[in-house]
């Protein structure tokens, strides 16, 4: 899945507008744009805000697999 498929994604699963999914981020309504849109990527503690606002269903190792890796180490 892409990285702008899983934002789109986590913004389903926390609900409500870019504005309010930006804040429980901690970003800017305009940097979610920019995910959506496929002009950034978020960084290492946007993924693990992403992760947290989701409740860990989406996870910092699917939206940046080449910083964190493919998958949680046990």
């Amino acid at each position: 899945m892409t990285i702008e498929k899983l934002v789109k994604k986590s913004m389903d699963i926390h609900g409500g507008t870019q504005a309010e999914f930006a804040k429980a981020c901690g970003i800017s309504q305009g940097l979610v744009s920019q995910f959506l849109a496929g002009a950034k990527k978020p960084g290492w503690k946007t993924c693990q805000q992403i992760e947290k606002a989701t409740k860990g269903r989406v996870t910092r190792h699917q939206l940046r697999s080449d910083i964190f890796g493919s998958k949680e180490r046990s």
